[in-house]
């Protein structure tokens, strides 16, 4: 029986479950049953949002069909649940809430894509609910490297989020709130400086390739010319 590995992640501001296995179409055309389902590149496996209610879909559409093992997203959640504070259990207030819905539709306004304003108030809600007690004004430079520190780092979670929460709340304080954050003190992640992947398909080879093409070219030139009457003339 094939297994399925069951993750969590926090993608484009929200948390998912992943599900991990080997191709097979069987399990493909399950997965597909199952709500929300969407293939994702960046994890490269099947994922939905995050609930009760999906882990429940899933064990009953893979049941006789697949083993399930939970074993990574117990130790991931019992990881999260420990973090101070729990993100998830806190609500939003009024003055957060509101905020948020200006900010989305200041994104509109500037026509930033869906995607990009789905994700920045993502990113953007969980900050608010990490200091769900402090009014938004009131929170400084200090508050932002914390939430870095302490849910971001401690919780592994991608560069790619760090990025977003970064970008997220400087342009929420600076647009809505018309206050500066100094964002250079959170510390970014550097970008992954990965192999090449398939070395015609980057930048770099393509112009290693446009220099031995043209030594090329100028080695076939010099044949012809060299073999040319006027060449030996000129050469005695």
């Amino acid at each position: 029986m094939t297994n399925i590995t069951l993750d969590t992640a926090i993608h484009r501001g929200k948390q998912i479950l992943l599900l991990k296995y080997l191709y097979n179409n069987q399990l493909i055309n399950i997965t597909r049953q199952l709500t929300g389902a969407t293939w994702s590149n960046t994890y490269n496996s099947w994922y939905v949002p995050y609930s009760s209610k999906a882990l429940l879909q899933v064990k009953q559409l893979f049941e006789g069909v697949a083993q399930i093992d939970a074993t990574i997203l117990k130790e991931k959640l019992r990881k999260l649940k420990n973090t101070t504070p729990y993100i998830k259990a806190n609500v939003l207030g009024t003055d957060g809430t509101v905020s948020i819905e200006k900010f989305k539709q200041w994104l509109r306004s500037r026509r930033y894509s869906d995607s990009t304003i789905g994700t920045y108030t993502n990113v953007l809600d969980s900050f608010l609910k990490y200091y769900h007690n402090k009014p938004i004004n009131e929170i400084t430079n200090d508050d932002i490297i914390k939430y870095n520190n302490e849910y971001i780092l401690a919780n592994k979670l991608s560069a790619s989020f760090q990025n977003q929460v970064v970008n997220a709340i400087k342009l929420f304080f600076q647009t809505i709130e018309n206050k500066t954050i100094n964002i250079d003190l959170v510390h970014r992640p550097k970008r992954a400086k990965l192999l090449p992947n398939k070395g015609y398909k980057t930048l770099g080879f393509y112009r290693f390739s446009q220099f031995v093409s043209l030594i090329r070219f100028f080695k076939v030139g010099y044949r012809c010319i060299s073999k040319s009457p006027t060449f030996h003339s000129l050469d005695h």
